[in-house]
């Protein structure tokens, strides 16, 4: 447990505030868009990595819709499909056809069923192929004929969501030929409209077939924005995150009698941040077991973020030299450089300083102080422990320096160096549901975000990297359709 006063004006608080709420900044910012962390490399960890380095995230949203609101999104994101023509080559038994296709999406219908939502959508339109296929003949040969075939379809895009299991889209179309002709030489045209509609009939029976999985189609979220791209949060240092997609569910589903529907997706996956050092290129394996067990409509999220510690090198600098480090006894000190690293288990600054004590004595040298930082779960605190420090000035003030430093500077780190993470994550949690309000402001929709929880956990040294995982929980809700 870490114990000690508030803190107070010193280069340890002053780094463990600096490192905790950059860490916690970049990984919840990440979250609202990425690849998790692959494990570390052997010669860093010689034990399996810690499992929250895998863990997954569970993104829940509620979206509240009304059906003429939804009806207007879902046809605005419908594909343009009238008169869009496809050339095809040599395709199958198909040569050099051109195909034609014609559609028109009427307005949805809304449907509560048991633990679900289905929506289905009137869909009709018109099929024309023209060109060439090749048939047989006897001897096995084949010959070339151009066909004129068209067609009316009609039928119900639906999609089906049930609560616990995976959204379902389905298409169960009627297929109706008007003509299909085979023109011949001398103006001679030979009708096969019946046979073909004979076997399209038995096609579809076939496809309805109770239990057929080819007409359920799961939903795509394997998209190449959401699997592939590295999201770029700061360029100095340089930050990123990926989010890598495994799984999207409906986590609940209804519709109630003012035809508006409540809907919670769930969009499970793999997050991680990364703090001057390049995520992985290649995709990380999937991981069975879950993170934090997430109520219903409530979204949590596990964020490892990997830290290179010399790429706070600037940042640091700039903060500890900012103003001088009092001590007692009358001694200042003055930081003119900083630098980070790591053994491993504990983290160093390597400070260059100068410093002057009461009796104007003035030294100037290189100071490493270790220590080892230890967070506080229950009490969500960071401190450091094991301070130690080595001097490497001029020989002939080497003892001196030890003398007026060494024991200041251990006791001073240890007594005011605790600091309040949520201190520190308040003013995160604060921007991200001002960005939340912002994104409200554009286009017709309401976005309401509430983030319950924040916390920072499970510190981690590496060869100079840190890795700390945050978890951030509380609710998303989306309503369209609201008035402007």
């Amino acid at each position: 447990m870490c114990m000690g006063g508030p803190m107070k004006r010193g280069s340890a608080a002053t780094l463990a505030g600096l490192l905790l709420q950059g860490m916690a900044f970049l990984s919840l910012v990440g979250c609202a868009t990425a690849q998790p962390l692959r494990p570390p490399r052997p010669e860093v960890y010689r034990d399996p990595p810690p499992h929250h380095l895998t863990a997954p995230s569970r993104l829940t949203v509620v979206f509240l819709l009304k059906a003429d609101a939804l009806n207007a999104w879902i046809h605005e994101q419908l594909p343009q499909l009238n008169g869009r023509e496809w050339s095809l080559g040599e395709v199958g038994p198909v040569r050099d056809s051109k195909v034609t296709l014609e559609i028109r999406f009427e307005k949805l219908t809304l449907r509560s069923e048991k633990d679900g939502v289905a929506v289905g959508i009137p869909a009709v339109g018109h099929l024309a192929v023209s060109g060439a296929v090749k048939l047989p003949i006897i001897g096995a040969k084949m010959f070339t004929q151009r066909v004129d075939v068209q067609a009316r379809i009609s039928g119900d895009l639906a999609v089906e969501l049930t609560s616990g299991s995976a959204a379902a889209l389905s298409f169960d179309p009627r297929v109706e030929i008007e003509r299909a002709e085979v023109p011949l030489p001398g103006g001679v045209k030979v009708d096969f409209r019946e046979p073909l509609q004979k076997e399209i009939n038995v096609l579809l029976a076939t496809r309805r077939r109770p239990g057929d999985a080819d007409r359920r189609l799961l939903l795509n979220i394997e998209s190449p924005w959401l699997a592939r791209r590295v999201i770029e949060l700061t360029r100095s240092p340089r930050s990123t995150f990926r989010f890598h997609p495994r799984g999207l569910s409906v986590q609940s589903a209804d519709v109630d009698q003012s035809d508006q529907v409540r809907l919670a997706l769930a969009l499970k996956g793999q997050a991680a941040t990364f703090v001057g050092v390049g995520p992985p290129a290649a995709d990380p394996p999937p991981v069975d077991r879950d993170g934090d067990p997430a109520e219903p409509d409530r979204f949590s999220l596990v964020v490892p973020t990997s830290i290179r510690l010399s790429s706070l090198d600037e940042l640091l600098t700039e903060a500890l030299s900012r103003q001088p480090i009092e001590g007692p006894e009358g001694v200042v000190v003055h930081v003119k450089g900083a630098k980070l690293g790591s053994d491993g288990r504990r983290f160093y600054m390597e400070l260059d300083i100068d410093a002057q004590t009461r009796l104007k004595q003035r030294i100037s040298g290189t100071v490493f102080l270790w220590r080892r930082p230890v967070i506080d779960d229950e009490r969500q605190t960071l401190c450091l422990k094991d301070v130690e420090t080595h001097f490497q000035s001029q020989r002939a003030i080497q003892n001196a320096a030890a003398w007026l430093l060494k024991a200041q500077l251990s006791r001073l780190i240890e007594e005011r160096a605790v600091v309040s993470i949520a201190e520190v994550l308040e003013p995160v949690r604060k921007r991200a549901e001002e960005s939340a309000a912002q994104f409200a402001k554009v286009g017709n929709q309401q976005l309401k975000l509430s983030i319950e929880r924040i916390e920072a956990r499970d510190l981690l040294m590496a060869q100079d990297q840190a890795f700390v995982v945050v978890h951030v929980s509380g609710q998303a809700e989306v309503e369209l359709g609201r008035p402007k």
